[in-house]
């Protein structure tokens, strides 16, 4: 029951088309509202955890940003808030998600849940393969999904993503799978203890599932082995102890072996439909290696289209106060970029960015310093990510996944543990 909850609030994919703001996560918070109502000691979890300062501190700066962002909407005089409507819709969400941790509390499952975190987004890599390769099932699945990710996705890519069941199919949510990979690579040796192969096979999996939505994922798995080549070579090595671990060499070495094996089935042939479906996938997936084998340079469509389109020159007053402007008025990006930097900075200039930056590092305060490794790469992962689309402080998915984890976390420690009963 929690792990299909957790499910629904963080992938928050559609339910009704009747109903279009009645997603997942919506859906979920209702569920809770109503349990907090009947419930008294899950009220007075809930309540316990937004007392804390820091959960305080986290609520204040999102509002914070929010407020900067309506100021200069309306100091430029373009009134033009959708930025600050998505702050709000993630205000909502971090209150559910904070509903979601109670629960676990409540449930005394709070030790799981970065474990049912890895876990969903397995089901999810699950949930687009099996629509990848049963065209069947996929026509059933298109039920949870929004038009946008059926139309663009699947017809205009030939069924080669929109496949995941979320409202977030493309850039988004190929920027949380990176995140993912990265949280995978740190708690690699507490998952599946008993079966090496099946870590191996679950994380080509989530792979899988991450270059279907976006091909940006695989940065968190560079940002990944960075982890690991810092933790093992440069903390351990030099604070413990002077002796080279070679067990994250090993652990590369399989999935890559692995991932070579299933690479490999393509040219034994399974079915000519699935070998046609792979090649394609293949070839969008890793453009990349495919350009650099045919020219020697290392690029895709999509990041020539970003450097070269995306970014461009402004004017010093945008820079230091933005225009004010997030959207055009029919919806599409103001002046047609949709790169994170660049849209941060022309609705609301660098301080605005700065202000971005603040919030989303109030994810990461936490006191025990066995996370400060973890905290620095998983920042800088989303500054380099950020390049290429609003993640910053911006991304719903991302922030919710975020808060459970600084939860996780922050209640972990013992002076703060109100995880106790009768406290």
């Amino acid at each position: 029951m929690l792990i299909i909850l957790l499910f629904m609030y963080v992938f928050a994919f559609k339910i009704l088309d009747s109903f279009i703001l009645l997603n997942s996560t919506i859906f979920v918070g209702i569920i809770l509202l109503i349990y907090l109502f009947f419930s008294l000691e899950y009220r007075r979890i809930a309540c316990d955890i937004l007392s804390k300062k820091r959960v305080i501190l986290i609520f204040v700066s999102l509002i914070g940003v929010s407020l900067y962002g309506l100021f200069v909407s309306t100091v430029h005089q373009t009134y033009e808030y959708s930025f600050v409507v998505t702050f709000i819709s993630q205000l909502i969400n971090l209150g559910i998600g904070l509903l979601v941790f109670s629960l676990y509390i409540k449930k005394s499952k709070e030790n799981v849940i970065i474990r049912h975190l890895i876990y969903i987004f397995i089901a999810q890599s699950t949930i687009q393969f099996i629509s990848f390769v049963s065209p069947e099932i996929n026509e059933l699945l298109n039920f949870f999904r929004n038009e946008n990710a059926i139309s663009i996705g699947q017809e205009g890519y030939g069924n080669l993503r929109g496949l995941s069941i979320s409202g977030s199919a493309f850039f988004g949510l190929g920027a949380v799978y990176g995140l993912i990979y990265i949280v995978y690579i740190i708690n690699w040796d507490k998952l599946f203890k008993n079966n090496k192969l099946l870590k191996i096979a679950f994380f080509i999996l989530l792979i899988f599932g991450g270059l279907s939505a976006a091909r940006t994922s695989l940065v968190g798995i560079l940002f990944g082995v960075l982890y690991l080549i810092i933790k093992r070579l440069f903390v351990e090595k030099y604070v413990f102890k002077y002796n080279l671990n070679i067990k994250p060499l090993k652990t590369i070495t399989s999935v890559l072996l692995l991932f070579s094996l299933l690479i490999s089935l393509y040219f034994i042939g399974l079915t000519e439909q699935f070998n046609s479906q792979f090649q394609r996938f293949m070839n969008f997936a890793f453009q990349f290696v495919y350009n650099y084998l045919e020219t020697g340079e290392v690029y895709t469509t999509s990041t020539n289209t970003l450097f070269n389109k995306m970014y461009f020159k402004i004017s010093d007053f945008t820079l230091l106060v933005g225009d004010g402007l997030y959207t055009n008025p029919d919806g599409s990006y103001y002046m047609n970029t949709d790169a994170g930097y660049m849209r941060d900075v022309l609705y609301f200039g660098i301080p605005g960015v700065i202000f971005l930056f603040i919030y989303q590092t109030t994810f990461f305060l936490w006191r025990r310093k066995k996370h400060l490794l973890q905290n620095i790469i998983i920042i800088f992962y989303i500054l380099i990510v950020h390049i290429k689309g609003d993640v910053l402080g911006y991304l719903i998915m991302m922030q919710n996944i975020l808060f459970l984890v600084f939860l996780f976390n922050y209640f972990n420690n013992k002076k703060d543990n109100i995880l106790k009963k009768n406290t």
